[in-house]
């Protein structure tokens, strides 16, 4: 999940944007927006520098344009936890057969309609689409709350019908109002613990689809969660990235086919001994012949995610047939630990 920024005059408010994102935007893309904005020859920047910067975070989209914004809440609304949204987007300028294009539904009367208030049809469209904007959709202003509501007949009707809020309103001079914001951006649980678990998160979603990557971040939101199976669940997910992880690893180093069952899916034993190379010394004993910058510390993770969560994960019957001591939240944080050393592990190992 991201936050959608949406500004025309993005170029003018880099110093603001800094203030507002500095909780997700990491020294080194500070420096360089901080640099953009100090360039000293002449050189403006341009939307598209600062956009391609702030995006590198992979947590905060920035839009400068109608157009643009409008493209990304139709069709990629899903992809947001919280909309900060500029009402008046003249200053990028945008044709009316460009708007159409992308929503077939706009006219010649909401183009007219919303002229330099574009934010408040990005606000319709959001709520149609069943987006909960009261809690997630913030206006930038340029005047008082109490002054925009006047010229807001389409958001009054929200507000009469509880949809939104006055409280929505952010005037862009106000202090006390770009606080209010400020920290409503840096208490969100999912881009916390994405901003957390960077090094992470940005190695899974080097190697893997959306959806893999993002069961990474779901583990890490209800890793302290101990209602009725969700225990299980979370080992179960463990396991489930474990295979992805080693699955990923397998074509690279182009494992035999051996390796793989009848549904195309890594065999996890067999591939964890490959890495490792078990065998009998001439006095009984196992020895390893470690292959793929593994050791001792990557075997004992490798083993202690497998065996326990295949154990204990979901859609398993072990505990009910065997009893025994069961798994905590001690023992999801720990083997949570441990995924962490097999993705960093994973990411030093896999040939480019």
């Amino acid at each position: 999940m991201k936050i959608l920024f949406v500004e025309d005059e993005i170029t003018k408010n880099i110093p603001r944007l800094i203030r507002l994102f500095s909780r997700y935007l990491g020294k080194e893309i500070i420096d360089k927006l901080n640099e953009l904005n100090e360039s000293q020859d002449g050189y403006a920047p341009t939307p598209e520098e600062i956009k391609k910067i702030v995006e590198s975070t992979d947590l905060i989209d920035i839009e400068y344009s109608f157009s643009g914004s409008l493209n990304k809440v139709i069709n990629g609304f899903r992809n947001y936890e919280l909309f900060i949204i500029d009402r008046n987007l003249v200053e990028a300028d945008y044709k009316f057969n460009d708007i159409v294009q992308i929503d077939s539904s706009f006219n010649e009367k909401l183009f007219n309609d919303h002229w330099e208030r574009e934010g408040d049809y990005l606000l319709c469209k959001l709520i149609h689409s069943g987006v909960d904007v009261l809690n997630k959709f913030y206006f930038l202003t340029a005047y008082p709350a109490s002054q925009e509501i006047i010229s807001a007949k389409t958001v009054q009707h929200y507000i009469e019908f509880d949809r939104f809020q006055i409280q929505n309103f952010i005037d862009k001079s106000n202090p006390d109002d770009f606080n209010r914001l400020k920290e409503i951006v840096e208490n969100i649980d999912t881009l916390n613990i994405q901003a957390d678990n960077k090094v992470y998160v940005d190695i899974l979603r080097k190697y893997f689809d959306h959806s893999k990557s993002e069961n990474f971040i779901e583990l890490i939101i209800d890793k302290d969660n101990e209602t009725s199976g969700e225990i299980e669940k979370n080992l179960g997910r463990i396991r489930t990235i474990l295979e992805n992880v080693l699955a990923v690893l397998a074509h690279r180093i182009k494992i035999p086919d051996s390796y793989w069952d009848k549904n195309k899916n890594i065999k996890i034993r067999p591939m964890i001994n490959y890495l490792i190379g078990p065998e009998k010394n001439k006095d009984d004993q196992t020895v390893y012949h470690f292959n793929y910058n593994t050791n001792t510390l990557i075997k004992d993770y490798l083993y202690n995610i497998y065996e326990i969560c295949s154990d204990f994960g979901s859609h398993s019957n072990y505990s009910q047939e065997n009893g025994g001591y069961q798994p905590t939240l001690n023992t999801v944080n720990s083997l949570i630990y441990a995924l962490k050393e097999i993705i960093l592990w994973f990411n030093s190992a896999i040939p480019f």
